[in-house]
């Protein structure tokens, strides 16, 4: 009867175990899970490194495919404008009139909470997007969503851009 007890609490604490290892995103690259950020948070998507690139005001995260950096890469940042009230539709005419040859106007997309006026360019001979909305709290910044090697339909886009949820200025440290 003890080793048939016995048997019976390995094996639950056997399926246990499975359980849990079966729901964690162990890779490195990326999880299913909304990661924070500080200023915002969002799904990376799987095979994606954050590279830490500019600290709270940008954010890279390079696809790594068996530890070699992809084309694929997406960047998040908040861009302040000063005084003047944030104006998404402003920021992408100032980016398109960077450079009319290189950048075009998308329209507008609805991804997820936010409305994005999106600009289409090439990297690398592909397609790629950036996305600008405003900061939500109505304060000064501008969110800007890159895009590299990536369309309105790739997977990794929608699922950064759907899951993306901004939530303020974090408090520089003094």
């Amino acid at each position: 009867m003890k080793k048939l007890r016995a048997v019976v609490v390995v094996a639950a604490i056997a399926a246990l175990a499975i359980g849990l290892l079966a729901g964690c995103s162990c890779s490195s690259g990326g999880s299913s899970k909304t990661q924070n950020f500080g200023w915002y948070e969002a799904v990376i998507p799987a095979g994606y490194e954050d590279v830490n690139e500019s600290g709270n005001k940008g954010q890279e995260f390079d696809k790594k495919v068996d530890g070699k950096t992809q084309d694929e890469i997406i960047k998040a940042y908040m861009n302040s404008t000063s005084s003047k009230k944030p104006d998404a539709a402003a920021a992408k005419a100032d980016r398109i009139a960077m450079s009319p040859d290189r950048y075009t106007d998308k329209g507008q997309m609805k991804i997820g909470n936010y409305t994005w006026e999106v600009v289409g360019f090439q990297h690398n001979s592909k397609p790629s997007l950036m996305l600008f909305t405003q900061d939500p709290s109505d304060t000064k910044n501008i969110i800007q969503l890159d895009f590299f090697c990536m369309d309105e339909n790739n997977a990794d886009m929608k699922t950064f851009a759907e899951s993306f949820k901004y939530l303020g200025e974090k408090e520089e440290k003094k």
